[in-house]
């Protein structure tokens, strides 16, 4: 085959697969992983092998910029952050350390000030932020250690040696392991219509996760060794280029064989595989110009796709060969589709089921069906309502394997290497299901409290006393309990999709946030009961971004497993006994409702932020004078009794 022909080959598959190939290439992003996949290899920075003499050269600028040569602002300038703040804390401790990072931190804080979207001084994702980028961080840590250690020098170093040691376990653990798992997926999607995402976890299922981490962390030591000479990092390069393949058909090879079996088979396909990896030097350039936007989206893709093709050649070629080790490489439906009966021999169950689910009849007519197949609420809960719930409770236990069996998807079956089955355990707890009237008013309670407990908590901590937040004076925040019911109901079809029920959550609950603000704030004289201006990445201070962020992860949470958990131990509960409470819970929460709208809820850390400051300062000085007026006291007994003495 041409580098032409792997490439319109591959091209067909990026098209089919373009959503697989692009969580790949963003996921390798994440992990620190190149666009272009394993073609890069393990590369040496020389800064992991000079830390001691980076970190004098640090210390050395700081001390200068402590002696007045030049200000601590041009040194922060002149390095990053995180350097000049390690120099300072070795050279003067930890108060020098805390006031560096308090420059930096404020310089940054004011940079920002214009930009209202993006101010980052109030908030836990802003206080993340600003940590991070003034260096504080280290601070904290090498503070936590020199009380362990006793001296700055040594809790910096235990740091670095921290830091390098986590940095080895993200490359050995999981960015060298997801360049299998990319390899395997990549393969996969050649034959295959569908490639489930819990194919993502296939090590996993077959236990051979720490087997894929130690072959491929041989062979990045390999590939140290050498760089050390002149030509072999390149050859060995290309020599090593099918080892994650292998590794993904077969994990039970050790690393010294998967990478010897690497090596025959790339044997006089060097250059070729060099010519092909050379061909993508147009789409690196126009990948830089967009700032590694092209890489992403379509580049580190496309590459994959193209040496997925390339490995399956060489397998080919391997096989023709007769070269010792290629029979290692023994699963056969990984390239090619298994027969129908073969299929049908493996997956009678699931067919027999699927047949059996074929057949079934839905009785459900009008608005009852409507709203449970829209909404997922079911009204009344009839004969033939409870039939179709049933029915898609099995549809979804045995969901992963019908893809299998219709010879869509992977035979899992089929594997040479057995994985753990994947059912539902429990069908009444499940996600694709619709819920009662009543399961709805309960879950909007339990979630309405636990928002306000939430809330209260982070007063406490934060503030030291007790806040009733919201509007109502009860123990509830509806505007938790209504954002969750809210996505049960207006999500229910996106269920399929956790990344669309994610995004969806999130603009559903911003956009319920945002509003119930506006409302609240037009209808009481201009009273904000939340206010996230400062937070880092707001709106108006209505909404923001860790909000968001909270709120999508909360709703997915609440989809997949809150919900289904919720509503299992209510349909335990007797309707005779469920009714009464849900009706005596919206009674109070009515009267709530119109007592607070004559007499809402207001008053220091709800809605009067400026003055809660204030008195908040003042307790702090007070307590501060006290502390103070204290320790005078103490040292003028202790003085007078020096005196007697």
């Amino acid at each position: 085959m041409t580098i032409k022909e792997f490439k319109r080959t591959a091209r067909k598959n990026l098209k089919k697969h373009y959503t697989l190939f692009l969580t790949i290439s963003v996921l390798s992003l994440l992990l620190r992983v190149d666009f272009i996949g394993r073609l890069k290899g393990v590369s040496i920075d020389p800064s992991d092998y000079a830390v001691e003499t980076q970190m004098q050269s640090d210390a050395s600028q700081t001390q200068t910029a402590v002696e007045g040569e030049i200000t601590q602002e041009a040194a922060s300038q002149k390095k990053d952050a995180l350097s000049n703040v390690l120099g300072q804390f070795v050279l003067s401790g930890k108060q020098s350390a805390s006031e560096l990072a308090d420059k930096i931190e404020e310089k940054e804080i004011e940079k920002a000030e214009g930009r209202k979207v993006f101010q980052r001084n109030r908030g836990a994702l802003a206080s993340i932020v600003n940590n991070v980028a003034s260096g504080r961080f280290v601070v904290i840590l090498a503070s936590a250690l020199n009380k362990i250690v006793g001296r700055n020098e040594v809790s910096v170093l235990i740091l670095i040696v921290l830091g390098l040691l986590f940095r080895f376990i993200l490359l050995a653990f999981f960015a060298n392991v997801f360049e299998v798992i990319s390899s395997r997926m990549s393969l996969e999607a050649r034959v295959y219509e569908k490639v489930p995402l819990h194919r993502f976890l296939y090590l996993l299922r077959q236990k051979k996760w720490f087997s894929a981490c130690w072959t491929m962390l041989v062979m990045s030591f390999y590939l140290i060794l050498w760089t050390f000479t002149i030509v072999g990092a390149i050859v060995k390069f290309f020599s090593y280029l099918m080892v994650p393949y292998i590794i993904a058909e077969n994990p039970n090879l050790k690393g010294r064989e998967a990478i010897t079996l690497s090596r025959k088979m790339m044997d006089g396909h060097k250059w070729e595989a060099a010519k092909l990896y050379l061909s993508f030097f147009g789409w690196w350039l126009l990948d830089a110009l967009t700032l590694g936007c092209l890489g992403v989206m379509f580049v580190s893709p496309y590459t994959n796709a193209v040496f997925a093709e390339y490995a399956v050649y060489i397998r080919t070629c391997a096989k023709e060969k007769g070269i010792d080790g290629a029979d290692q490489l023994n699963d056969v439906y990984l390239y090619e589709k298994p027969e129908a009966d073969v299929l049908t021999g493996t997956y009678q169950d699931i067919i027999a089921q699927t047949v059996e689910e074929d057949n079934f009849v839905d009785e459900r007519k009008g608005i009852l069906k409507f709203f449970s197949d829209n909404f997922g609420v079911v009204l009344i809960n009839t004969a033939a309502e409870k039939a179709y719930q049933d029915h898609q409770a099995q549809l979804l236990r045995y969901k992963v394997f019908t893809a299998e069996a219709k010879g869509e998807a992977y035979p899992v079956r089929l594997s040479p290497i057995p994985q753990k089955k994947s059912y539902d355990k429990k069908p009444e707890v499940r996600y694709a299901r619709a819920y009662s009237i009543w399961t709805l008013i309960i879950i909007f309670f339990v979630m309405s409290f636990i928002g306000w407990l939430w809330e209260v908590s982070i007063h406490v901590v934060q503030d030291g006393t007790f806040v009733n937040r919201g509007v109502l004076h009860g123990p509830w925040l509806p505007i938790y309990g209504s954002g969750c019911v809210l996505i049960l109901l207006f999500l229910f079809r996106f269920r399929k999709n956790m990344f669309l029920e994610f995004v969806t959550a999130v603009v559903l609950c911003g956009c319920v946030e945002y509003f119930s603000s506006l409302y609240l704030e037009l209808s009481h004289e201009g009273q904000k009961w939340w206010d996230y201006s400062g937070y880092f990445i707001n709106l108006n201070g209505r909404i923001c971004a860790e909000g968001l962020l909270v709120f999508g992860l909360g709703g997915v949470a609440m989809v997949y497993f809150i919900a289904p958990n919720l509503n299992y131990l209510i349909e335990k509960v007797n309707t005779k006994v469920l009714i009464p409470v849900a009706v005596v819970l919206m009674v109070i929460f009515a009267s709530d409702q119109v007592y607070s709208g004559k007499h809402p809820n207001v008053g220091r850390g709800i809605t009067d932020y400026a003055n809660a400051k204030e008195l908040q300062d003042y307790d702090r000085t007070m307590t501060a004078m006290a502390v103070w007026k204290d320790v005078n006291q103490q040292e003028s007994i202790f003085r007078k009794q020096a005196n007697v003495g």
